[in-house]
């Protein structure tokens, strides 16, 4: 088997977009930046909870943590825990707001 054409991504988030959604990171204008997926989309928990099932996410969101209207809760999710993207979880509380972690090898930023 040969394959020619493929996709590929540094970071998992387009694989999460993918699963969700059900279409590719592109179609649903998904790129790998913090403002994450629209509410807008129809989510397999959305799909879920229609059809009277309770959503959980657990672990690492990763699809969006600087809009609000892109944490799991808008996104058909009924409940979640865990944190919206590794960068907060070393972070702390300042003031009821998620702050950073400190630059790492891999975001120098």
């Amino acid at each position: 088997m040969r394959f020619t054409r493929h996709y590929a991504a540094p970071v998992c988030s387009p694989a999460r977009a993918s699963l969700l959604t059900g279409m590719v990171p592109e179609r649903v204008g998904f790129n790998t930046n913090a403002r994450g997926l629209s509410a807008e989309l129809v989510t397999l928990a959305d799909r879920l909870r229609e059809e009277g099932f309770t959503t959980w996410h657990i672990g690492k969101w990763h699809l969006g943590d600087i809009e609000r209207r892109a944490w799991p809760d808008y996104q058909g999710f009924d409940h979640w825990f865990g944190f919206l993207t590794w960068s907060y979880l070393s972070g702390l509380k300042s003031g009821g707001k998620l702050v950073p972690g400190s630059a790492r090898y891999d975001t120098p930023g």
